[in-house]
């Protein structure tokens, strides 16, 4: 096996990055660069394209950040990261693994952040990160999780951050632990029931077509909502109301088009948290009137609408694109395609013919 190590320094870290590298030749060169570099508080090891079954040999070298991706593994056995007492940092991403044993990572209790994207991953137990009480960051995107466990994240209290995108989920992962910020885009959500009180939620290229009322009761304290690129044309009126600390709200990419139904069930009212600061709704199929309330409104409360280009000849509101003749759409048509109608229809009019709300006017060809 041809191996390539090189030795690199990142500001206050030294970093050792090796390819195409086994266990032995790896120990042989760390050993031989080992007193080069005390003087650098942080010790970060590289490992890409090789084959790593144990790096109990390793263990002197107090490493505090530890990546192996792309090295084809599998699963990880216990005692697999034994003697990494120091490890604040792990990545494990682009492997094919697809179980981790319970208490594979507990003799890593200095560990802050780990990486398990772009696996295998189907399931995890409820004791996976068991003894990692300074966990608080996990990234599991790019699996395949439909569910985690209710209680998983109940040993640590420290985590904040938790990406599981690009999964299958198909509910929003509600939480007992502290976590402020998940990102669940790219899964197969469609209703959204329930949330935490996360400061940061992105539920964005789902297909969400209906949210709960009360879905958001829960979550006072969430600064953040990301709902782009979802199914959406109808969302209860005061599902944002209990949102007090909201400031960042994307709607784009839906299909959101009229007002609400009933006079206290406008976009008005659905806008209403006062902490808002940045309002996306663009790339929906807007009537331009409905447009034209909410942008003056918004506006008024000096709401950021982001910047557009509309395209030349199209209607649009700030640049926005809308539909001007959304309630009716008149056509001219000649005497066959009248005739086609009416027996379709069996309706006739002398001269309108109407169909579902659409209004179609014809003349009689000479």
């Amino acid at each position: 096996m041809d191996c390539t190590c090189s030795t690199l320094q990142e500001f206050n870290k030294i970093v050792y990055s090796c390819q195409q590298i086994d266990i032995s030749d790896l120990h042989n060169y760390l050993n031989h660069l080992r007193n080069n570099y005390y003087g650098y508080p942080d010790r970060v090891l590289r490992i890409t394209d090789s084959s790593l079954t144990e790096l109990d040999s390793l263990y002197n070298f107090n490493f505090q950040q530890l990546e192996l991706n792309n090295d084809n593994i599998s699963i990880i056995i216990p005692g697999f990261f034994r003697n990494f007492h120091q490890l604040r940092n792990l990545s494990l991403a682009h492997n094919n693994i697809s179980e981790i044993i319970e208490g594979v990572f507990r003799e890593m209790t200095e560990l802050q952040e780990i990486n398990l994207s772009h696996n295998q991953i189907k399931q995890l137990d409820i004791y996976t990160f068991v003894g990692l009480k300074q966990l608080t960051y996990i990234d599991l995107s790019f699996n395949q999780l439909k569910q985690l466990p209710e209680n998983i994240f109940s040993y640590q209290s420290s985590i904040t951050y938790l990406n599981i995108a690009h999964n299958n989920f198909t509910d929003i992962y509600v939480s007992n632990s502290k976590i402020s910020k998940l990102t669940m885009n790219h899964n197969q959500i469609e209703n959204i029931i329930e949330t935490c009180d996360y400061k940061y939620l992105d539920v964005s290229y789902n297909n969400v077509t209906k949210i709960n009322a009360n879905a958001f009761k829960e979550a006072s304290n969430l600064k953040e909502l990301h709902l782009q690129h979802n199914s959406l044309s109808n969302i209860p009126s005061k599902v944002f109301a209990n949102l007090v600390n909201l400031t960042y709200l994307d709607l784009s990419y839906n299909q959101f088009s009229l007002y609400q139904n009933g006079p206290n069930n406008d976009w008005l009212y659905i806008f209403s948290p006062l902490s808002l600061q940045k309002v996306l709704i663009h790339h929906n199929p807007w009537s331009c009137q409905v447009l034209r309330d909410i942008v003056t409104n918004l506006q008024s409360r000096k709401i950021y609408l982001g910047d557009y280009d509309a395209q030349v000849g199209n209607s649009n509101v700030l640049g926005m694109e809308c539909y001007d003749n959304y309630y009716q759409t008149k056509i001219q048509v000649n005497d066959s395609q009248v005739s086609k109608i009416f027996l379709k229809l069996n309706i006739y009019k002398k001269n309108t013919a109407i169909n579902k709300g659409y209004t179609v006017k014809y003349k009689r060809s000479e």
